[in-house]
Parts: C-alpha cells; sequence; structure tokens
C-alpha cells in the first residue's frame, strides 16, 4: 500500500457553491466558473455537495498511476485520513494540485470537521473496490 502525504482541503461545500453562482449569475459561464467555485456535480456526475456520503477528488496522475487511465479509476475507493479519523469514499473528481486530496461535505461530516480546511492528511487506494 503505498501512503500518499498530502494536504485535505474542502470542496463542493456551501462557500464554493456560492461563489460559482454568483460567477454564473453575473454572467459568466459555467466553465469559467468553475476556476472560482464548484457547481456540485463531479465530473462525472457524482453529486458532490451533501453531507451524507463521502467523496474525493484527487489529482488525475494519481488516477492513471494506479489504473492505467482516468475512467478505470472513477469511483475507486480512498481511504483519507483526516487527523485520528480515517473516512473511505470514492474519488469522483478531479483536483488541481498533486499533493491534494478535496473532501466533500460528506467527508468532512464524518471526520468532525468543518468546510474551509487546509489540513496535513493521508491517503492511499483501497484496492479493488468502486462504489457505482
Amino acid at each position: 500500500m503505498v501512503i500518499h502525504h498530502c494536504i485535505a482541503t474542502s470542496f463542493a461545500d456551501p462557500a464554493d457553491i456560492a461563489a460559482f453562482r454568483k460567477c454564473v449569475d453575473g454572467g459568466m459561464d459555467e466553465h469559467e466558473a468553475l476556476k472560482y467555485g464548484d457547481n456540485g456535480i463531479g465530473k462525472w456526475g457524482a453529486h458532490t455537495a451533501q453531507d451524507h456520503t463521502p467523496m474525493f477528488g484527487l489529482h488525475l496522475d494519481h488516477v492513471v498511476e494506479r489504473w492505467g487511465s482516468v475512467e478505470d479509476g472513477v469511483n475507486k475507493v480512498i481511504a483519507v485520513r483526516l487527523g485520528k479519523i480515517v473516512v473511505r469514499g470514492p474519488f469522483v473528481d478531479p483536483c488541481t494540485y498533486r499533493d491534494r486530496v478535496d473532501c466533500n461535505p460528506g467527508a468532512l461530516k464524518v471526520a468532525g470537521l468543518r468546510p474551509g480546511i487546509d489540513i496535513t492528511a493521508e491517503w492511499w487506494w483501497v484496492d479493488d473496490e468502486s462504489i457505482a
């Protein structure tokens, strides 16, 4: 098992959604607005802006390195250590930075954290599991 040391950040949280909406409402197209906020929908359709199911975003290099292609890695399960809590959930969205793992509100809730985090963490693939 390879453990990746990283920074855990939040995504698809209420502030992220509000920033996205403000950009779209101000006339920006959705693609451009994603540079400033989040629409709450993962690249492959997962509803990320909710707090009942943990979900994660990773840099696509990690996915290709482990699974051979992005498509083969979608919905594969990772485990993320956030403080003393390990949270498991699927990879559902790309992350811009290789040294980060993005955590949706569901992952934060399990770990007892609030949106806006920027903390040290660890993550690893939970082999041979996926959530469809």
